[in-house]
């Protein structure tokens, strides 16, 4: 709901000709002027005919944007599909906010664990900015308890590895955390 709220007033805006406009923070814009170029098959660049400079920090993610633009999401409603894909993630982790709590702590700390992810400003808002810190995040959230079983290791190395492909501070966070985790849980 906070989600919902949040891309109702920050990220959507009437566009004067008519129809409205989805915006992503500007971060992700410059991601999404990448994933266009690569979609119209210029490659990675910022715009077509422009030299070719990494100015995206996220190589996953900018695949996943192209996907989208190459789909035709593209113009005034070319974050759209971002910005539905953050309110997903956010149910996912709310959920899986639950499911943790449920088995450290039973229902009722389950339903806390939700309840604080479902309002949780910060998160929610990362969730709906039009980056991948809600993949990332959803993706720590499975990966917390995945330490305590010998089959989850498997899981946790390719989690790591799935972090630092998305986003390159996303390796450390993620890498970071399950390793951290990991020792607790030996």
């Amino acid at each position: 709901m906070l989600g919902t709220l949040i891309i109702g007033i920050v990220h959507v805006v009437p566009n004067p000709e008519g129809g409205w406009r989805f915006m992503l923070i500007d971060d992700a814009m410059i991601s999404m002027c990448y994933a266009r170029s690569l979609a119209e098959g210029c490659g990675w660049v910022w715009y077509c005919g422009a030299e070719r400079v990494q100015g995206y920090t996220n190589f996953l993610w900018t695949l996943y944007m192209a996907f989208w633009h190459f789909l035709g999401f593209s113009g005034d409603i070319g974050a759209l599909p971002i910005l539905l894909t953050g309110l997903i993630t956010i149910g996912m982790q709310v959920y899986w906010l639950y499911r943790l709590g449920e088995v450290v702590g039973g229902g009722t700390i389950g339903r806390m664990s939700a309840w604080v992810g479902a309002v949780f400003f910060p998160l929610i808002r990362w969730h709906v900015s039009g980056m991948e810190a809600g993949v990332l995040a959803v993706l720590l959230t499975l990966l917390i308890p995945a330490p305590a079983s010998r089959v989850a290791v498997a899981f946790v190395g390719f989690g790591v590895g799935r972090g630092g492909s998305a986003c390159a501070d996303g390796f450390c966070g993620v890498g970071g955390g399950a390793g951290g985790l990991g020792s607790v849980h030996t």
